[in-house]
């Protein structure tokens, strides 16, 4: 979806590079395989042009693979075989003689609509993109928060219960983390004034036994921890 809409066209840009210090991938010994795109195509002439500067043959004519049309190229013997460029184009040159590569144009008429692109193009209709746009404020943080604050990156237990369970008590204490802080009543409820005695501040020289406590369902993050805490009756 972010790939066809243009407001996530500049989102490369506010990506985080990799650190230097802390890469730990892999350098590539070898230079990548050529790809379809390296590939030289014309659509209207129907030929095609290898990377080595040498021309494919056409091979069919309007061939239709799983359902979409495209056009196959393959490469002669006399320029493929003594190529230097054999360890770049084929997967296994000891084995292979020639390369051959396929552009595809579309699917082929009467070809029924698969049910993935027709999700595309409910998900691409401005309502599609606002029901879309709702996943970063319900489904997405949840996962954020037990993945990378609880640290559930996989399940430690074996078997569907046990597995279950362990999903379970995670949603609890996402579930718990969610409740109102003493800030923010329920429901639409009052806010019980604080006593006299409770409106008040520690000092910022007390020590943490001076300073008032709350209760450990009442406790929170830091950056959301209110300065002044409502405690109960």
């Amino acid at each position: 979806m972010r790939a066809r809409d243009e407001r996530f066209a500049t989102q490369a840009r506010h990506q985080q590079g990799p650190d230097p210090l802390h890469d730990k991938s892999r350098v590539p010994t070898s230079l990548p395989r050529y790809l379809p795109s390296d590939f030289t195509f014309a659509p209207l002439a129907r030929t095609c042009v290898c990377p080595a500067g040498k021309s494919l043959y056409r091979k069919g004519k309007d061939l239709v693979i799983k359902g979409y049309r495209g056009a196959q190229f393959r490469g002669a013997k006399r320029d493929c075989v003594p190529c230097a460029h054999r360890t770049r184009c084929l997967r296994t040159p000891d084995r292979t003689e020639t390369r051959q590569v396929m552009f595809f144009d579309g699917p082929a008429p009467g070809r029924p609509e698969s049910y993935t692109r027709q999700m595309q193009r409910r998900v691409d209709t401005p309502e599609g993109r606002a029901q879309y746009g709702r996943r970063f404020a319900t489904v997405e943080p949840v996962f954020a928060n037990l993945r990378h604050n609880k640290g559930l990156a996989r399940f430690t237990l074996r078997g569907r219960e046990k597995v279950d369970g362990q999903w379970k008590l995670f949603c609890l204490v996402h579930n718990i983390e969610s409740w109102p802080t003493p800030d923010t009543p329920p429901n639409g409820a009052e806010a019980r004034p604080l006593a006299p005695h409770e409106d008040r501040e520690a000092p910022a020289n007390a020590s943490r036994a001076a300073r008032p406590t709350c209760p450990s369902w009442y406790r929170v993050s830091r950056a959301h921890r209110p300065s002044k805490w409502a405690y109960p009756t």
